[in-house]
């Protein structure tokens, strides 16, 4: 009975509540094994056996659900094991591959330096070319018989290649003399052929009653022709001495024939009246004299020349002090002198020549205008 009492007192004392839901279900489930013979010393001895084969059976029945967990794991640790192992593999090639390619790779990047270098000696070459070589258009027009629009081209672009050999001359003087002398040759023979198809088109291109109805060519070859100003003084005489006769001609058909269509009437009808007479010729000397001057000023082009003129000066003052220096040393040597004198004609010796050609291609008319004025007087 004390025992009894002990255990009482004890559950009186533990903190489960015998009302409780969950002591209730306890009690409900392990009901379930209490023999129906009462709750003696042999039943709670079966009930202990029974609950301890029931927890022995969930412990199975858990073992039993987590083995296919198990070989799962287990499946998954081995796979993992087999990367690793490939990871490492993988690791060791690429470092063997790294250190096999390291000196491909230093190679690959000297070769792309040395490309840039390259490169940027080609853009200097090719920079050069544009500068310094004939186009194989102009090469075959020079070489050519025939004077035309690309072999006037080729002399334009022959003397430009020769100014930018001032350039060439200043940093490599031997390779600027060398190309000055292979250019001078061309140059020459395309001026000498030039001159000879300028004298050919003189009577032609003399006939004309105006600037608006010369060749362009023609004038363009006179403007070239400017660089030699022997070859352009002689042209330019020839052309005075053509456009004279073309002048008396006129005069004297003013004289006698008159206008197209009989207007204006001939000067000759007014012959008995001198103030008038003389009045007429004097008139028709002036306006021959106006459209020759307009007419051998735009053929030599010097309102062009004066223009540019004064484009260049300020492009001189910029670079006065070095074409002085290219200077210097271009005289040191006697092949590149010629280069550094300037034999282009000037403006003023243009107009100068302008004028004296007027009073050359006028002076034809001056003895038949003289004759008819002591007549008359």
């Amino acid at each position: 009975t004390q025992s009894l009492q002990a255990k009482v007192k004890r559950l009186l004392n533990s903190n489960v509540s015998i009302a409780s839901r969950g002591m209730l279900a306890s009690l409900k489930g392990v009901s379930e094994f209490i023999p129906s013979g009462g709750n003696d010393l042999s039943a709670r001895r079966q009930l202990q056996h029974k609950l301890e084969a029931k927890d022995l059976a969930q412990c199975k029945q858990l073992l039993a659900g987590f083995a296919c967990v198990e070989n799962v794991i287990e499946a998954t640790a081995a796979s993992l094991r087999e990367l690793e192992k490939s990871v490492a593999s993988t690791s060791l090639r690429v470092e063997r591959a790294r250190e096999n390619t390291a000196a491909l790779v230093n190679k690959a990047a000297k070769l792309e330096s040395e490309r840039n270098v390259l490169e940027g000696k080609s853009r200097v070459v090719n920079r050069l070319l544009e500068q310094f070589r004939l186009d194989p258009k102009h090469t075959k027009a020079l070489e050519g018989t025939e004077v035309n629009k690309d072999f006037l081209e080729a002399i334009d672009r022959v003397n430009e290649i020769r100014k930018n050999c001032h350039v060439l001359l200043r940093t490599y003087q031997q390779v600027g003399v060398e190309m000055v002398e292979s250019l001078s040759k061309r140059q020459e023979g395309a001026y000498r052929k030039l001159f000879r198809w300028t004298q050919q088109r003189i009577p032609t291109e003399s006939q004309s009653s105006g600037s608006s109805t010369v060749s362009p060519q023609f004038i363009k070859a006179l403007t070239l022709l400017k660089q030699r100003p022997a070859y352009f003084s002689h042209c330019f005489d020839m052309l005075a001495d053509a456009r004279r006769v073309v002048v008396i001609k006129r005069f004297i058909g003013a004289l006698c024939r008159g206008g197209p269509n009989g207007q204006p009437r001939p000067i000759e009808i007014h012959a008995g009246d001198p103030l008038r007479y003389v009045s007429d010729m004097l008139a028709w000397l002036h306006q021959a004299l106006a459209m020759e001057r307009e007419f051998l000023i735009s053929i030599v082009g010097i309102e062009r020349g004066a223009a540019e003129t004064s484009k260049q000066e300020e492009k001189e003052k910029k670079k006065s002090d070095e074409k002085s220096a290219g200077d210097e040393k271009i005289s040191n040597n006697d092949s590149s002198t010629s280069l550094s004198r300037s034999t282009t004609l000037s403006l003023e010796d243009t107009k100068s020549l302008v004028i004296g050609a007027v009073s050359r291609v006028l002076e034809g008319v001056a003895r038949p205008l003289s004759v008819r004025v002591e007549q008359s007087l």
